[in-house]
């Protein structure tokens, strides 16, 4: 179960991929692949590599990306990639995505307590900066009042 949620900024993507550590669970997700909210559930569900049974709507979403309990691991880091395409073709539903990733996913399990501390999980997502989504990045986390970890965390 997701407990922690940190974000961070790269806006360095070769040292980061470089530096990165091998023994955690990293994935990818490409926003110019989620233009529409069809495509989002198919491309979520292939990379992160949700169950058969994933339901292919917002509450299903917030549910994997707040539990990954098919993983065996204590973090896994969310690579987002291309921001600024992610619903392009569907502004409407972008609002939705967003409080997902910045808000939903840490508030899922917020009051829970576990009674094995191996339960918890801490999901990094990582939003890759370009100059083209940096004023997009920068809005939502002064949207959503996200404090920026250091990358050197990682």
């Amino acid at each position: 179960m997701i407990k922690t949620v940190k974000y961070f900024k790269n806006r360095n993507k070769h040292k980061f991929k470089q530096s990165l550590y091998i023994d955690k669970f990293n994935f990818n997700v490409f926003g110019i692949q989620c233009k529409t909210e069809s495509q989002l559930y198919d491309h979520f569900k292939s990379e992160l590599d949700f169950a058969d049974y994933f339901g292919r709507n917002w509450d299903a979403l917030i549910d994997c990306l707040s539990d990954f309990c098919w993983l065996i691991t204590d973090k896994i880091t969310l690579n987002i990639n291309e921001i600024e395409y992610f619903l392009v073709d569907e502004p409407e539903k972008r609002d939705v995505f967003f409080r997902i990733l910045f808000n939903r996913i840490e508030e899922h399990w917020k009051d829970v307590e576990f009674e094995d501390p191996d339960d918890y999980v801490t999901l990094n997502l990582v939003f890759n900066v370009t100059p083209e989504n940096e004023k997009l990045i920068n809005n939502l986390f002064n949207q959503y009042n996200i404090i920026e970890s250091d990358i050197k965390e990682l």
